[in-house]
């Protein structure tokens, strides 16, 4: 959730795991979060059916996604934005702190529960995937469900909902600025209008007069 300046805070987190999508529903609601009244942004993962790792159908009947099934359920589903490398950037824009005010606190704060205890150990912890740097390491949980990388993910979908908008550069006033000299011609350069803009980069007009045209006619 976030204030009316912008600060995001993070209330809690809830894990789940090897639930069917109605124990989810259940689990949430449980939580204190109607999935009904407030946008959730789901992992592409729920959108998927079981394909092979070169992206195709195992077998010929697709079934339900878990979207569709929680979207029955009256979920109001929006694909998270996935980016790895965006989405870190992201984070790092919400922990920074100005090292020139220290007294600062960051765009992104941790409520004190169990939850958030967990997915901070495991962002903390996030080693950087050493073939590309500029991205946190996938990391797989075991079959018993231990490690992972899922708080990670959830907290990087979170934040990219929100993501901090980058500052536009200010347009510099090039107003009464000289455009230089031209030593080719031994004079100042001077501004192009847009007829002599449009001339440079097409050419001269073409005059539609300039040629004969003949209609051809059927003789008998």
């Amino acid at each position: 959730m976030s204030d009316e300046d912008g600060q995001v805070y993070g209330r809690d987190s809830l894990s789940s795991r090897l639930d069917l999508p109605h124990q989810i529903d259940a689990k949430v609601k449980a939580f204190g979060i109607n999935p009904k009244q407030i946008d959730i942004y789901a992992g592409p993962d729920v959108w998927r059916t079981r394909v092979t790792e070169k992206g195709k159908i195992a077998g010929q009947f697709e079934g339900p996604t878990v979207a569709e099934q929680l979207q029955v359920l009256g979920w109001r589903l929006i694909p998270a934005a996935d980016a790895r490398v965006a989405g870190l950037n992201n984070m790092r824009h919400y922990f920074h702190v100005d090292p020139k005010r220290p007294e600062t606190r960051p765009r992104f704060l941790w409520m004190d529960t169990p939850g958030n205890k967990a997915t901070l150990t495991q962002v903390a912890r996030m080693p950087l995937d050493p073939k590309k740097p500029e991205d946190a390491l996938k990391v797989d949980a075991d079959a018993a469900g231990r490690g992972g990388d899922d708080h990670y993910d959830r907290l990087r979908y979170g934040l990219m909902a929100r993501p901090i908008s980058a500052v536009p550069p200010k347009a510099e006033d090039r107003q009464g600025q000289s455009m230089g000299y031209d030593y080719e011609k031994q004079e100042p350069r001077q501004r192009e209008t847009g007829e002599q803009a449009l001339q440079r980069l097409i050419g001269d007009p073409v005059d539609a007069r300039a040629g004969r045209y003949r209609v051809p006619v059927r003789r008998g």
